[in-house]
């Protein structure tokens, strides 16, 4: 009987902390609506409860609350998200956060905020694991004398000439992250920082995943990362990006451990073109299957990415996609560019994507 009780206790603990992760991605994506609707005090609410759950907030998401709050005049909250990003080794160089204040429009003087900033920087100290850090930068700078050695030797078409010993570079990069993981844990950011320092940019071990161009020797990963989407340790963003990057390239196997068996999250569809925002209709992909995939790991439907594209594109102090979503086209034919046009969505339907007034109010918050 005991056992029986501790075995259901354990199962409605997991039960619930699976809601939380669901509702912290619900919470953050509904921010991202509202702040695109221009109501950022109404995406601060939202934030705040999201970093209130039982996980640890992600990067990119406390970074756009941060430049909520400064948008706001709000300094109580600035100096909340300010511990939180600086305890992970945010902006190292002195003057990055004041740069980045600039570049906000309609916010309010900057100097107070940068006082805020410089003090609670001389009082917190980073707390990420400088020893994992440094060995997950050894496999990345692994990762470019050989890309160096082939540009040089092909003349650039590396990707033709070099490919198969790249792949093999490659794999062997993948396994010795996946040794690190083993040994020391999974490289979160409250573990190991920023990549570049930067709150809104892609995990510090991107770069060796995005190069291993061979499928099967990512997969070794695979089930490692989808599961840490499911516990709030792995953001499904980055996720998607790694699954779709060779959808062109390789029939994509269905994994035997995903909820819903379908592999493409749409990620390729957003394109700038003469320094147009682009939002693809995908036409030779099942949208419904595209949004029941990005529904199973917590992201919001298509259209709602494109919308907030859109707006980041024309309000590029936020951060709600990696630009790695943004392809840019400018060099592609004439004919392929023509194609894009055509089969895009108009700017009028993309700004209709936002559908936040849909959306049910969880937490007491209203939109």
């Amino acid at each position: 009987m005991k056992l029986l009780l501790l075995v259901l206790t354990i199962a409605f603990s997991n039960f619930l902390y699976a809601n939380q992760v669901s509702d912290y991605f619900s919470l953050t994506n509904e921010a991202e609506l509202l702040i695109c609707k221009e109501q950022p005090e109404l995406a601060l609410k939202h934030y705040d409860k999201a970093f209130q759950l039982n996980m640890e907030p992600f990067g990119k998401d406390v970074y756009n609350a941060w430049i909520c709050a400064y948008k706001q005049n709000d300094t109580v909250r600035f100096t909340a998200y300010s511990k939180i990003i600086i305890k992970r080794g945010a902006f190292l160089h002195d003057f990055t956060h004041e740069n980045l204040l600039n570049q906000v429009p309609g916010g309010p003087k900057v100097d107070r905020f940068s006082n805020i900033w410089r003090a609670l920087k001389l009082k917190i100290p980073k707390s990420i694991d400088s020893l994992v850090r440094a060995d997950l930068q050894a496999i990345r700078d692994a990762d470019q004398p050989p890309r160096k050695f082939f540009i040089e030797k092909c003349k650039g078409q590396y990707n033709i000439c070099g490919r198969d010993s790249l792949n093999i570079f490659d794999s062997l990069n993948v396994l010795r992250l996946k040794q690190l993981i083993l040994e020391k844990g999974f490289p979160t950011e409250s573990k190991v920082g920023f990549e570049s320092d930067f709150p809104a940019n892609s995990p510090f071990f991107d770069i060796i995943l995005l190069h291993d161009r061979s499928w099967t020797n990512r997969h070794t990963l695979d089930t490692l990362l989808y599961n840490k989407i499911k516990t709030g340790e792995f953001h499904p963003q980055n996720y998607a990006l790694l699954k779709d990057q060779n959808i062109s390239r390789f029939k994509d196997t269905v994994s035997y451990y995903q909820d819903n068996p379908y592999s493409v999250y749409g990620s390729f569809g957003i394109y700038v073109l003469d320094k147009e925002f682009f939002a693809g209709k995908l036409v030779k992909f099942d949208i419904q299957k595209i949004d029941k995939a990005r529904a199973d790991i917590y992201l919001e439907p298509l259209k709602e990415m494109y919308a907030k594209g859109a707006y980041q594109y024309k309000n590029q102090e936020y951060h709600f996609l990696d630009f790695k979503y943004m392809f840019i086209v400018d060099d592609f034919p004439e004919e392929a560019k023509e194609k894009i046009k055509t089969n895009s969505f108009t700017k009028a339907e993309t700004d209709d994507f936002n559908s936040i007034r849909l959306h049910r109010c969880k937490y007491g918050l209203r939109h």
